[in-house]
């Protein structure tokens, strides 16, 4: 078994379960960046990972929770030294180790998210698309709808998911005019919706 393999894949498991948590007491996330603060005065922590977590820290909260599970190369070396030590307790802890060594164990390890990961428009599982193939081993995966996934994106705007939606409008995927009946969907603060609908544009332009 690839010991760095099972390494990152724990880190990345633990670090969705630390989001799921954001969400649900955003109290987390001031002890996280009192930490960083103790960080820097103390000289504890080297200065690039104190910097590091003060930008991801200061994100907002959707922005923060995708980075934080992001496999990019920023944030797996952020994750090497984490603010949120403690914020999952240790039997959860072990079992998300447990888990996620299983299925490593068995070839391959599924980055999965729940509901909470993602902002999404409303009704996005009344649009799940299907798919089942021989690849599929007869089971049936339930993918998300191209403008419901592009959405999700947008919100996100990491420089992959931009990449991903300027793809998606190259290729003729989506519409624009769809992308923003299903952002007027979405929870979004008018202000932010803006901003996503203000991304959007300029992807379709390129």
């Amino acid at each position: 078994m690839d010991g760095h393999r099972l390494a990152e894949a724990r880190s990345i498991a633990l670090h969705r379960a630390v989001a799921e948590k954001l969400r649900a007491d955003p109290r987390l996330l001031a002890r996280a960046r009192a930490r960083v603060a103790e960080w820097r005065i103390s000289g504890a922590v080297m200065m690039p990972y104190v910097e590091g977590w003060e930008r991801m820290l200061a994100l907002d909260l959707d922005a923060l929770c995708s980075m934080l599970a992001d496999p990019g190369e920023n944030a797996r070396a952020l994750r090497q030294v984490s603010p949120f030590a403690g914020a999952v307790p240790p039997r959860e802890r072990w079992r998300i180790w447990r888990t996620v060594r299983e299925t490593v164990a068995i070839g391959y390890y599924a980055q999965g998210v729940d509901k909470t990961t993602a902002i999404l428009p409303g009704g996005w599982q009344e649009r799940l698309v299907p798919i089942k193939n021989p690849n599929t081993r007869g089971a049936t995966g339930w993918c998300l709808e191209v403008h419901d996934l592009v959405i999700a994106k947008a919100v996100a705007g990491r420089d992959k998911d931009r990449r991903f939606i300027a793809a998606a409008f190259v290729h003729g995927m989506v519409s624009l005019e769809r992308l923003r009946e299903r952002l007027a969907a979405t929870s979004l603060e008018p202000e932010r919706r803006r901003d996503v609908e203000v991304r959007l544009q300029v992807a379709a332009r390129r």
